[in-house]
């Protein structure tokens, strides 16, 4: 890798990169920082082919919050650690790095980033040992693919707890559909927490819906979402 520094608007995010939530999270303190002391770790970077435009692999915050500066003051070219040729499973390990090792990422940038290693031939094993986390974790996050969009909204947004959220990616489309609906009812208590774990454990989850009707002695707790 060569240190270059190179002008703000030669500099895109690549699609690689691994953070697609919470990149814009508290770029005002970032931005302040920045333009008090400057950029003081390079962004890592990779040559787009045919111009003298790079990607950044590692670094979107510190771009975002210098572009965010831009707008207020003028902004010298950016430190970059420039990579070589590289495939997009080792950009991809490189950006997933940065942002686990910095602020949490949101679980499902964690599955969409751990799902596209998958796809570029890693494995559970391999994906676990290089970002120091455990083979669960990296299992569950790829559960969630299992999720129908309205629970992954519902989860993104908080409503919908995300080991909740695990659990229920291992129902079936219609399966998840119908919690939903009881879950979102005013008038039903839908299991939640260790409670929805008890249901599948004891009852199964296509029979949750009737065998909360029928037993009258079991009435999972409903937090009050509109706290």
């Amino acid at each position: 890798m060569e240190l270059h520094e190179i002008p703000l608007d030669h500099l895109t995010v690549a699609p690689i990169n691994a953070r697609t939530h919470g990149a814009t999270e508290q770029l005002d303190t970032l931005a302040a920082s920045i333009r008090a002391q400057g950029v003081l770790q390079p962004l890592l970077v990779r040559p787009v082919a045919g111009g003298d435009r790079f990607e950044i692999v590692a670094g979107q915050r510190r771009f975002l919050a210098c572009q965010r500066l831009a707008q207020e003051t003028a902004v010298g070219p950016l430190p970059c650690l420039v990579l070589a040729a590289t495939d997009d499973a080792a950009a991809l390990e490189i950006s997933l790095a940065e942002n686990l090792e910095r602020l949490p990422m949101e679980p499902f940038d964690q599955h969409e980033a751990f799902a596209r290693l998958v796809k570029l031939g890693q494995d559970v094993p391999a994906i676990a040992a290089r970002f120091g986390v455990t083979e669960r974790l990296v299992n569950q996050r790829l559960a969630l693919a299992g999720l129908i969009e309205p629970i992954k909204r519902e989860a993104r947004q908080g409503a919908v707890q995300i080991a909740d959220a695990q659990r229920l990616a291992l129902a079936t489309p219609k399966q998840q559909r119908a919690w939903l609906k009881w879950y979102r009812d005013p008038e039903q208590s839908a299991p939640q927490g260790s409670q929805l774990k008890a249901w599948w454990l004891i009852l199964g989850f296509e029979d949750m819906l009737p065998a909360a009707i029928k037993c009258p002695g079991v009435t999972p707790a409903r937090p009050d979402r509109g706290a």
